[in-house]
């Protein structure tokens, strides 16, 4: 599959990143200090005391001499330890990732979770007793999409500032792959050609809590999200 998504590129800015995590270098710096105090106040297991034999009276043992059976060498095999990589495969090589805002928070997701960018229409159709994650459904290119409130998925309804939609409504909605549901956001900002090792990556369970973080990237960071797994609602 390739990376690379050419009608998302008009108007959006593209450039590589290779500056030097030194935020998140810090923070793991730490994080070891911590760790290595730790470690450093578990004392030491102690070694129980022998018990002292004292025998009240002598004990006369008959020896018998028996020679140990021949030792037979064994060949050792050792079995290599399995290579865990870090790195989900289809992200081992270089790829973009389209980075958007809501509000002050920034958030990545890669270019291959997209299928394109749409403005945001005010008029959207409301569904009966819709959760409210969900703004409504909007027509575009004769598809009907679900626009979610992207905010309050990724941070949860009670931590998110009430928004007046009417007043400051959202600017563009980023369609996923699949293309039944998009997510509404303030701005797409650029989309970056994005290294391996410039993403700290985390390993959550498919369905699991937060499973929609993949990690973070180090030079921003943001979290790289996983649209697909961030989707309520999906076959």
């Amino acid at each position: 599959m390739s990376n690379a998504t050419p009608n998302l590129t008009q108007g959006i800015r593209m450039r590589a990143t290779n500056h030097a995590p030194v935020a998140l270098v810090h923070h793991e710096l730490a994080l070891d200090a911590y760790l290595q105090a730790l470690l450093a106040s578990v004392p030491d297991e102690e070694e129980e005391p022998l018990a002292a034999a004292a025998a009240a009276e002598p004990v006369v043992e008959t020896i018998i001499e028996v020679k140990p059976p021949p030792v037979v060498a064994e060949s050792a095999i050792i079995l290599p330890e399995p290579v865990v990589n870090p790195v989900p495969a289809i992200y081992q090589k270089e790829f973009h990732a389209l980075f958007f805002r809501i509000g002050e928070i920034t958030l990545a997701t890669p270019v291959t979770e997209v299928r394109r960018i749409v403005e945001y229409c005010t008029t959207t159709t409301a569904l009966p007793n819709q959760p409210s994650w969900l703004l409504g459904l909007v027509e575009n290119q004769g598809e009907k999409i679900g626009v979610m409130h992207t905010a309050e998925l990724v941070l949860g309804r009670e931590n998110i500032q009430r928004r007046d939609f009417g007043a400051r409504p959202y600017r563009q909605i980023i369609i996923t792959r699949q293309g039944r549901f998009g997510f509404a956001c303030d701005e797409v900002l650029e989309m970056v050609k994005l290294k391996p090792e410039d993403v700290r990556w985390r390993h959550p369970q498919p369905g699991g809590r937060a499973a929609w973080l993949m990690g973070t990237v180090s030079e921003r960071l943001c979290a790289l999200v996983d649209l697909n797994e961030l989707t309520p609602i999906r076959r």
